[in-house]
Formats: structure tokens, C-alpha cells, sequence
């Protein structure tokens, strides 16, 4: 069994940048709780990219390397239900808390003066976000000024300008300089909250209202009109995005 005063192994079970994320202030609530202890990752973690690992565990001044064992995987729902998914995850770890964790990261955005007085859009997303309507989405967006797109998707193309992000420091550095930030409720809105940047986020039928985690954000469902196809669609989104995750990581 951890002694949890001595010395705190993460093992990060899910590799995406939300899922890394949620974990981020662990490190920080463990060290003032222990000043004494250490806290470690566990070299079984996984990571979507290297520049998770970098930006999310690498930056923190809080974490004190990697080790070969095992470690604890994080659980959700064993904290006050009231609370989100951030201060249950620190609960089951034996770091207890009585309010809403909003994400960490130790990097310093860089401002993109370019940005400044646009609409920046991200409508990627990997996790499952709900099934939502396109055509709802694209009424939504239409009107909003100086509309950039990320990485946009096709069926989103034709909305304003696009372009590519060259890493993820390019992104948090986007993100921090836009006037405005409409992403999906996935990794991106966990990464805004991290940066304390205030973003419209999008969801849709049958996502986990567990994703809607921070309290800057505003939270916005895009679901279709029609609820079988609502229903049929969330259904065949789930299993789809289950096989993508197993094949990313």
C-alpha cells in the first residue's frame, strides 16, 4: 500500500489532453498537503503526444520525475457528487478538497497580437462529445465576426479563414490571444480553463454532463432536432470514437 505521505505515483490511464488535464492540480494540492512528499509519473502512463507530456507534467514544477512502478490509476465518483470531475479524480488520490478544480499548466502563453480581434473555432475533437447537429452549428457560426478556423474539418470549411496549428504551444498561444474562443467540449475547452480564457463550448446529445467541468465556461448543446436521430447517432458516435481512442494510443 502508498504511503501517500511519503511519495504520490500517477498512473495516467487515458492519453488525451483532457484526460491529462483533469490530473493537472494534483501534483500542486499533494505537495501543500505533504510538503515532504514526492510525486511522481508513472513510466506506464500514456500519452496521446509527446507534447501533452511536455506542456501538462514535464512544465510542472510540482512533479518530481517518472518512475518504473506501477503507480495509482486515478477513479472517478469517489468524492462528494456535488463536485466535478477534476476535485473527484484529487479525492480518490487521498487529496481532498471542497470545491470545483479548474485544469493547471505552467506554460506562459505568448500573445499572437494578430489574433487579437478574431473569432478563433476549433471543431475538432477525438473524445466523444455528443451527437450534434452540423447545420445547427454552422447557423450558430455564420454570423460571428473575423471567424479563424483551426484545423477545421470539412463539412466546416467554408465558414472564414483556416489555419494550422504548428505544435501545442501554438495552440494555447492561439487560444490565449483570440477574442473569442467556440471549440466542442473536449480537450481544447480543458485547455482554455487551464489558461483561464472564458470559451463558448459545444456538446450534443448523450455526452456526460461530468465534461462540462469549468465554471468560466459557457456550455452550449448543438443536438440534432429529432431525438431518434439523436439517439441512433449517439449510439453509432460512441462506438466510433471507442475504436478511434483504442487505435490512437
Amino acid at each position: 500500500m502508498t504511503n501517500f505521505e511519503n511519495e504520490l505515483i500517477l498512473n495516467i490511464q487515458f492519453g488525451g489532453l483532457g484526460d491529462n488535464l483533469f490530473l493537472s492540480p494534483i501534483p500542486r494540492l499533494f505537495k501543500e498537503k505533504y510538503p515532504n512528499g514526492k510525486v511522481y509519473l508513472s513510466s506506464h502512463s500514456k500519452f496521446r503526444s509527446s507534447q501533452i507530456k511536455e506542456i501538462v507534467w514535464d512544465m510542472n514544477p510540482y512533479v518530481d520525475g517518472i518512475s518504473s512502478k506501477s503507480g495509482i490509476i486515478p477513479q472517478y465518483g469517489l468524492g462528494p457528487l456535488k463536485l466535478n470531475i477534476l476535485s473527484q479524480l484529487a479525492h480518490s488520490l487521498n487529496v481532498e478538497t471542497d470545491i470545483n478544480l479548474e485544469p493547471e499548466i505552467y506554460y506562459k502563453p505568448e500573445l499572437i497580437e494578430a489574433f487579437s480581434d478574431k473569432t478563433l473555432i476549433d471543431l475538432n475533437y477525438t473524445s466523444f462529445v455528443g451527437s450534434f447537429s452540423k447545420t445547427r452549428i454552422l447557423n450558430l457560426l455564420k454570423n460571428e465576426p473575423k471567424i479563424t478556423l483551426i484545423n477545421p474539418p470539412k463539412w466546416s470549411s467554408g465558414l472564414g479563414v483556416s489555419i494550422t496549428t504548428e505544435s501545442l504551444k501554438h495552440y494555447i498561444d492561439l487560444i490565449y490571444s483570440c477574442q473569442k474562443f467556440i471549440c466542442f467540449t473536449s480537450g481544447g475547452a480543458t485547455l482554455a480553463a487551464s489558461i483561464k480564457k472564458p470559451s463558448i463550448c459545444l456538446f450534443g446529445y448523450g455526452q456526460n454532463n461530468i465534461f462540462h467541468h469549468s465554471s468560466i465556461h459557457q456550455y452550449m448543446n448543438v443536438k440534432k432536432e429529432d431525438f431518434l436521430l439523436n439517439f441512433l447517432n449517439s449510439y453509432y458516435l460512441r462506438v466510433r470514437n471507442k475504436i478511434r481512442i483504442h487505435l490512437s494510443e
